[in-house]
């Protein structure tokens, strides 16, 4: 469940990170291995915050790592607060915009697939669990 607001007696479990990175209105997603925690689902490219790293730090690495892309241009959108069954985190989302330019997605083996989609068919992939919130909120 996704909360705008900490609810009461939140405790976080760990802290994450995510990026919508957009290029002519269109959002990158990432898909899961069938091995994976989730397996076959679409996501965004995001990763936990290690211990004495900042968020700014932590998803420009997760970037880098996951896609290849190198950047210091990104805009910081906000947080948002996520409970699920077995972990509960603080989720940072940002925001990075290729205007227009050419890249390579270079995935890790945490990757299988790349897409670009458009915001308004997101809902016909398989996506983890409030990614689709998250897209809601912070994509304009």
């Amino acid at each position: 469940m996704l909360y705008l607001e900490k609810p009461p007696e939140f405790e976080p479990d760990l802290e994450a990170v995510g990026c919508l990175v957009v290029c002519k209105k269109k959002i990158l997603l990432l898909k899961r291995p069938e091995d994976d925690l989730y397996p076959n689902k679409w996501g965004i490219p995001s990763g936990k915050i290690e211990a004495d790293e900042k968020p700014d730090d932590a998803i420009r690495r997760e970037l880098e790592e996951e896609t290849g892309i190198r950047t210091d241009n990104l805009d910081s959108l906000g947080k948002v607060y996520l409970i699920f069954p077995r972990l509960s985190f603080v989720y940072y989302v940002y925001r990075h915009d290729l205007d227009g330019r050419r890249i390579k997605i270079q995935l890790s083996k945490e990757h299988v697939k790349w897409k670009f989609v458009d915001p308004d068919k997101i809902e016909i992939f398989d996506i983890i669990a409030d990614t689709d919130r998250c897209i809601e909120l912070f994509y304009q």
